[in-house]
């Protein structure tokens, strides 16, 4: 299915996002007079797109605002931590909003803000607290807190009978989100899910990351140095020896935070033979050796790359809808990914919302990008169960 969506979806577009913007798009640059609001129309996804982007809502003048409920560590036997967003009037469905690889976690000022959003047009939106999340590294373990989520979502009174259940990611965080979906505990539960700048294949990632070149395609833009020590953050927690994860671990701060590419050599020199091949693929920039160096990955490391890779799980059993936005000029995670995603699951499975120049920082939108963006959210309502005759 993906080709013929991309160019249904794609025509004109250009705009790019930062990573916790679910829908979020800044249209400032196009809302001199009343030219915005002319635009988006009084559909309910204009409403919802106005909510996200402009002082001057009409949709918290129609609409209560939503209430914020901590649940804590033993809510009701559970372990989990989160922030719980409840509509004022009826839930039409709910949702898992899970935070992206950033330090402010769930009380990012921007994915409170789409909670906020969601809340108001009937979502019950849960935002976890993720730890690993919040020290940029992603885990195995990060699963079972998603899947603890779907769960805690589905016991909410508010989603009682049953409604509608989702979960939404952005970028890593997308990989684990699809895992918890297959999960055999909530596999049923889940009807969608939207991943924004996600992933298919882990081990694909990891060769454009070191190598640069990705799937043959010479217009792939360069990737971000940065995104190798990422995901080194979060694998190296696999290395069994101590002394192994700190020296990585300090490397990838370096190379993240401060000078990007910086090794230092006597560090180097004290690691195991497993940190030592973790490092030779970090620094490796020949695709063709990046299969070899994967195999010489110590097997808990090799174990974590399996366990974090939807290519690598039944994507072809997946019970949710897929909605896929992603922007051609990504250089965190190729739109390719995206185009990856929607193929693997059966056809009809996905809707794909590939947007010329989207990435993860920056925000530049044009009037071509509104149409698309509406037609995401369109997409998103429909997932709700309908309202009451």
């Amino acid at each position: 299915m993906g080709e013929s969506i991309v160019t249904q979806r794609q025509q004109g577009s250009r705009c790019i996002m930062p990573y916790a913007a679910l829908l979020v798009i800044t249209l400032a640059m196009l809302a001199s007079g009343g030219c915005l609001r002319l635009r988006l129309g009084d559909s309910e996804a204009g409403l919802v797109l106005e909510d996200l982007v402009s002082s001057d809502s009409r949709l918290r003048k129609r609409t209560a605002a939503p209430t914020v409920q901590p649940l804590r560590p033993g809510d009701g036997g559970r372990a989990l931590r989160a922030d719980v967003y409840l509509p004022a009037g009826r839930a039409r469905a709910g949702m898992v909003l899970v935070p992206g690889l950033a330090v402010a976690g769930k009380n990012d000022p921007r994915l409170v803000a789409v909670a906020r959003t969601l809340a108001r047009v009937g979502f019950v939106v849960l935002i976890p607290d993720i730890a690993g999340f919040r020290a940029y590294r992603m885990g195995v373990e990060d699963v079972e807190i998603l899947v603890g989520a779907v769960q805690a979502v589905d016991a909410a009174p508010a989603m009682q009978p049953r409604l509608p259940l989702g979960i939404a990611a952005f970028s890593f965080a997308s990989g684990p989100a699809l895992i918890a979906a297959l999960d055999p505990r909530v596999a049923q539960r889940v009807d969608f899910i939207v991943a924004v700048g996600g992933y298919q294949d882990l081990r694909r990632l990891i060769a454009y990351y070191t190598a640069g070149a990705y799937r043959g395609d010479g217009d792939a833009p360069t990737p971000y140095d940065t995104g190798k020590w990422i995901f080194a953050l979060g694998i190296s927690e696999k290395l069994p020896r101590e002394s192994d994860r700190r020296a990585i671990q300090a490397m990838a701060r370096r190379a993240i935070y401060a000078s990007p590419g910086a090794v230092e050599k006597s560090a180097a020199q004290t690691l195991s033979p497993g940190a030592a091949a973790l490092l030779e693929l970090l620094t490796n920039t020949s695709r063709e050796r990046v299969p070899l160096l994967l195999s010489r990955l110590p097997a808990p490391l090799n174990a974590e790359i399996t366990a974090l890779n939807p290519a690598e799980q039944p994507l072809g059993g997946l019970h949710a809808r897929l909605l896929l936005l992603h922007g051609r000029d990504d250089r965190i995670i190729p739109y390719t990914e995206s185009i990856a995603l929607a193929q693997s699951v059966p056809a009809g499975g996905a809707d794909l919302f590939i947007i010329d120049g989207l990435a993860h920082v920056d925000l530049q939108p044009t009037w071509a990008d509104v149409d698309i963006l509406l037609d995401m959210v369109n997409a998103l309502l429909e997932q709700r169960a309908p309202l009451a005759q």
